[in-house]
């Protein structure tokens, strides 16, 4: 476990790595060891912290749990992104739980249930914008060049306006 995480990109992956696999592990035979290893990873930021995540994944496991089948996959879409936070707001605390995330992601590999696991992206781009994106790794752009910069600005005399 030498090349853990240590860039905040690679930090942001491993947190939307372990949010795909806690919301994948709602409602499965997964869910104690996910409840149980979010459970110690938020405890290192106190025991209240553990409490609220524990209290979390139980109202959200409840909730997919409850769900019909058509249901289940949204509702998981839907809790990624608050999954995504927290478990970048504790790498960003406790770095060092990163070493930790890696090895439950490991656990709960294994423990889910098989079966198609797909990586739903969306990438909207407007006007003259550019998009990198990467599902399972890491996009690095170089792009050479002075950075541009802004003209500088017209001064603004009454007397040089002219009325159209």
């Amino acid at each position: 476990m030498n090349d853990l995480p240590i860039t905040v990109d690679e930090l942001s992956s491993l947190a939307e790595k372990g949010a795909i696999a806690v919301v994948g592990a709602l409602a499965t035979g997964a869910f104690d060891a996910a409840r149980d290893g979010i459970a110690r990873l938020f405890g290192r930021l106190g025991g209240r912290r553990r409490s609220s995540a524990e209290k979390r994944l139980d109202v959200d496991e409840e909730r997919v749990a409850e769900a019909d089948d058509a249901e289940r996959d949204e509702i998981r879409r839907d809790l990624m992104p608050m999954w995504r936070r927290e478990l970048v707001k504790l790498l960003d605390e406790s770095p060092e739980a990163a070493r930790e995330l890696v090895e439950l992601l490991d656990v709960l590999d294994h423990a889910l249930p098989e079966g198609p696991r797909a990586w739903v992206q969306q990438v909207n781009v407007t006007g003259h914008g550019t998009a990198y994106a990467a599902q399972g790794g890491t996009v690095i752009h170089h792009q050479g060049g002075a950075p541009r910069q802004a003209p500088p600005p017209v001064p603004e005399d009454d007397e040089d306006r002219t009325t159209r």
